[in-house]
């Protein structure tokens, strides 16, 4: 299944598609792309905390809808495994004897990026600027 992912997908990414007006240069990367692209099992529990926060109704239905249709079907999940919770625990202990901090989520979708030598696709970039900066993190931002 990893072998021929190239792509972990952070959750802005794949949620650009919910949007009313998705960015037009994120649908071009993810149809030519897709079949090199992944979703991380921590960026599966953002959006499904996100979306079962809000209370019952059409939006409500159609992020559901979108979740399981357009992410969900469509892209395979790597998961949180202990390769990725020994490189997360690396995260935080290095960072943290040079006083920078990371979210926890963060750490936790880089660590999976680290862990299987994958590169993080996010609007974001600067939430992971401080662990590229410690590690061969590969990012890329196709928003730009």
């Amino acid at each position: 299944m990893v072998s021929d992912i190239h792509y972990l997908l952070d959750t802005n990414i794949v949620s650009e598609g919910s949007k009313i007006a998705p960015n037009q240069k994120i649908a071009d990367k993810l149809d030519a792309f897709a079949g090199y692209c992944a979703v991380s099992t921590i960026s599966w529990y953002e959006i499904q905390k996100g979306i079962k926060r809000l209370p019952s109704g059409k939006k409500k239905d159609f992020l559901l809808a979108y979740a399981e249709e357009q992410i969900s079907n469509v892209f395979d999940f790597i998961p949180y495994t202990k390769e990725c919770a020994d490189m997360q625990s690396e995260i935080f202990s290095r960072l943290e004897s040079v006083g920078k901090a990371v979210p926890y989520q963060d750490a936790q979708i880089a660590a999976t990026a680290l862990a299987f030598n994958l590169t993080l696709v996010t609007r974001n970039t600067k939430d992971f600027e401080s662990i590229a900066s410690c590690f061969p993190l590969k990012i890329e931002n196709w928003f730009e």
